[in-house]
């Protein structure tokens, strides 16, 4: 994929993410930080941002599940120079509680869909999106890169949901 058709794929994909940032949609993420200025309106202004570069968009995701629906959390979605031929990686910049994320770096270990083996190239971004909210609303603890965490989660909830609600504080209000 040459440059130009990258980076106006990757700017389609920030207009779409945008779009998310409603309640009652499918899918609920705000948009703080993209790869393109506010007044990039058209592509060939937007073209010459991320051409042949790693870019990165911050936003915020909002769980819907019982244990984490309270907090909003702040995610970073790194899009390699070989974007979209390889998965984002996904990485928390707020702190969450949760077996599948890293503590130290706040990378998202396990969200299935991001493996190469079940990546494909035409996911949006919003694909990803929705598939890291499924992530941590459904924690994988066949795979946790947090393996206490995991068996907590598994065999003592009620543990685990209060520490995950001390943690919670940490999390965004949710707006």
């Amino acid at each position: 994929m040459s440059d130009s058709k990258r980076t106006v794929l990757i700017y389609k994909e920030m207009a779409r993410l945008k779009l998310c940032n409603k309640d009652n949609g499918p899918v609920r993420f705000l948009l703080e930080k993209s790869p393109f200025n506010d007044d990039d309106d058209d592509d060939d202004d937007a073209c010459k941002s991320v051409d042949s570069k790693e870019c990165s968009a911050i936003g915020q995701i909002f769980p819907i599940s019982e244990m984490y629906k309270d907090a909003a959390y702040r995610i970073e979605i790194k899009l390699s120079t070989t974007y979209p031929l390889t998965p984002p990686e996904i990485k928390f910049l707020t702190p969450i509680y949760h077996p599948n994320v890293d503590p130290e770096s706040g990378v998202l270990c396990d969200a299935s869909i991001l493996t190469t083996a079940t990546y494909t190239p035409k996911m949006s971004l919003v694909d990803i999106i929705e598939a890291v909210i499924k992530c941590i609303d459904e924690p994988n603890c066949d795979k946790p890169v947090r393996a206490a965490l995991g068996v907590e989660y598994v065999n003592d909830r009620a543990t685990f949901s209060n520490a995950q609600m001390e943690a919670r504080k940490s999390g965004l209000p949710r707006t």
